[in-house]
């Protein structure tokens, strides 16, 4: 950011977007690993109305209860915020990593049982993310190159490069495995499949 002001008003919409994903990347692993079965929608809209509430929370920060003060570092031309962490934001913290562990305990059972095409997908799919998430805790616990620099940012971009290569390298848009499953648990009549 240019100045300072402008650099200031980047951690609430860092965290508006760092909240919504974790929300959206939890709807996609639910999805993908076919665990909508069982997965009730309620829990989805519970996860966003919590992500709304914390960026609400973030922004207001009542009583300093998120980020008792915050500031803007300095790299260079860069110039990039930091919150330093509150209560709440430990809260929201951990409570974030807990859906993201559910994330990765779908994941991985998925990966398990999945065949060979797509074991190859979800464990890439599942290393990228261990990446992001364990440059977010590195962060965290203070183990970053420098205190006040989150990287968590550039790994989102690996992380989408990942799962992008995996998708589209693996077919994910031209082979439906669950098609026939679809197909076979809503259909009525009784059907013959021959291979011919």
């Amino acid at each position: 950011s240019p100045t300072d002001a402008i650099a200031s008003v980047w951690p609430a919409l860092i965290t508006f977007s760092a909240y919504f994903v974790t929300v959206f990347w939890f709807m996609f692993v639910v999805r993908y690993t076919g665990d909508d079965e069982w997965v009730p929608s309620v829990v989805e809209r519970a996860l966003a109305g919590i992500a709304g509430v914390y960026t609400l929370l973030f922004i207001l920060n009542p009583g300093q209860l998120i980020h008792p003060a915050s500031g803007v570092g300095r790299y260079g031309l860069l110039r990039l915020p930091y919150p330093e962490p509150g209560p709440g934001l430990l809260v929201n913290t951990t409570f974030t990593y807990l859906v993201l562990l559910t994330t990765f305990v779908l994941l991985g059972r998925f990966l398990l049982r999945s065949r060979n095409l797509y074991r190859k997908q979800a464990a890439i799919i599942f290393g990228t993310t261990l990446v992001v998430t364990l440059s977010t805790v590195l962060y965290l616990t203070g183990f970053s190159p420098d205190p006040q620099l989150v990287l968590t940012p550039v790994f989102f971009i690996v992380q989408a490069v990942g799962i992008g290569a995996a998708l589209y390298r693996y077919d994910f848009l031209d082979v439906a495995p669950m098609a026939a499953n679809t197909l076979l648990e809503e259909i009525s009549d009784p059907v013959f499949v021959l291979n011919t």
